[in-house]
């Protein structure tokens, strides 16, 4: 017994030394040494008949495999990470994967304005934007630029915030970056080059500790475990953000191109900048979902469900969701279902009423011709409220019109993410009900029979 715990010891012993203080670099040279020396003793039978071909052969052999385990990131570094699990905060150990050298990509500090017509000058439409409102200020961040930056520091209102961008997971997190005395740490975020889960790993510009982005969380340190509070943000087009919030400002980035450098990375079929095991199949590994977890209860909304009913009431731990899927954006905002009063409200989806005859001509006479997108005339979705009848805004949640005009609904954060980057860090997560199909179904009446 004695025994075995002496080399359990030695074991752990070895471990931390390999965990702590060698670099992944060392880590390799190490390991290579090894290999080779293991394949020289039996190529050669031993030490005492080693050959200088045996000595080449055993070289090249290790150099391969050290280079095939380095790429599978065996020597990679190890970091904790806490994943929502059945209402769970659990505990795991990740790999820590380079991506690009350190501090090659620069976040953007304090980054001037401009507005919403000047915006349009400079971006289209379509440009996607990651848009948040604070304090009764609206401001909208253009992915290309968070493509380019991946992380924002600015002051909305008197806040100051970290507007950050993961493109391998396509999650915006928008935290909260206080000097509050409560809070016992206010991080500057630099970029480490690394990812971890297929999330970026910054760091603190002025303690060196390492952050998860996804949540917003420091890897290592005695505030390990915990977490910046996040704000609600929606990930819509530009025309819509400023439909919804038309006094709102855009971001001025003049280094940033205007164009997202991921744009081929989200619509190709790769998941993640290393590839990592997509265990749930319950979706594809990049359908795209709004993913809300309050109180331990994780749920996913996958816009292919929305897409088919763009309404959902769904409640979500304990509190209860409207989730609206925008069709004319591609976008899907969740508030919450209570008003001011306490009254819970049941949504549904406004019902479009369509110009038969202006659309057959568009489909009779136009349908060879090509259709520029930007001349496409925005319409935002409006949604109503079983029980007063109101109609509301659905990406601002302000009701427009009928007996609870005025009233305004509070925004639960709710971001998009690729379904391989959502179900990694809650592994546990569950879907709402399906969506009712039966009214999507072929016509199984059979055709009459002409009269001859």
């Amino acid at each position: 017994m004695a025994q075995g715990e002496t080399t359990g010891s030695r074991l752990n012993s070895i471990r931390q030394f390999w965990d702590h203080n060698l670099d992944p670099r060392r880590r390799a040279i190490i390991g290579g040494i090894f290999i080779a020396m293991a394949l020289l003793t039996l190529i050669s039978g031993g030490f005492e008949n080693v050959t200088l071909g045996g000595a080449g052969m055993s070289t090249y052999i290790a150099l391969v495999v050290t280079l095939i385990l380095a790429r599978r990131g065996f020597y990679a570094d190890h970091l904790s990470v806490f994943v929502d699990r059945d209402g769970k905060r659990v505990e795991v150990r990740q790999k820590v994967r380079p991506v690009l050298k350190i501090d090659r990509v620069q976040p953007l500090h304090n980054p001037e304005t401009m507005t919403g017509d000047e915006a349009l000058e400079y971006y289209t439409q379509l440009t996607r934007v990651i848009g948040i409102v604070h304090e009764g200020q609206a401001r909208a961040y253009p992915l290309a630029a968070l493509s380019y930056r991946e992380v924002v520091h600015d002051l909305v209102g008197d806040a100051p915030m970290a507007v950050t961008w993961s493109p391998f997971c396509y999650t915006a997190r928008v935290f909260l970056v206080s000097s509050d005395s409560e809070m016992h740490f206010v991080p500057q975020f630099g970029f480490t080059g690394r990812v971890l889960i297929n999330s970026p790993v910054m760091y603190d510009v002025r303690s060196g500790v390492r952050w998860i982005q996804y949540h917003g969380a420091p890897l290592e340190g005695p505030e390990a475990g915990t977490r910046l509070p996040e704000i609600p943000s929606l990930n819509t087009t530009l025309g819509a953000w400023l439909n919804a919030y038309p006094e709102s400002d855009v971001i001025r980035d003049s280094v940033a191109p205007t164009q997202d450098l991921f744009d081929n990375y989200y619509a190709g079929g790769r998941a993640g900048m290393h590839r990592a095991p997509h265990r749930d199949a319950r979706w594809p590994a990049k359908e795209i979902v709004a993913g809300v977890d309050l109180e331990g209860d994780a749920c996913a909304f996958p816009m292919s469900w929305l897409q088919i009913e763009p309404v959902v009431n769904e409640t979500v731990g304990g509190t209860p969701l409207v989730v609206s899927y925008e069709q004319g954006s591609s976008s899907v905002v969740a508030f919450h279902a209570q008003i001011s009063n306490g009254q819970t409200l049941t949504f549904e989806a406004e019902e479009w009423e369509d110009d038969e005859d202006e659309s057959n001509d568009v489909l009779g006479d136009e349908i060879n011709d090509v259709v520029d997108e930007e001349d496409l005339e925005y319409e935002p979705m409006m949604i109503y409220d079983i029980e007063t009848e109101s109609r509301w805004h659905a990406t601002n949640g302000m009701c427009v019109e009928g007996e609870l005009k005025g009233e305004q609904l509070e925004p639960v954060v709710a971001g998009l993410s690729f379904w391989f980057a959502w179900t990694n860090f809650h592994p546990s997560t569950r879907l709402p009900p399906r969506p009712d199909l039966s009214g999507l179904m072929p016509d199984s009446k059979k055709p009459e029979n002409d009269e001859k």
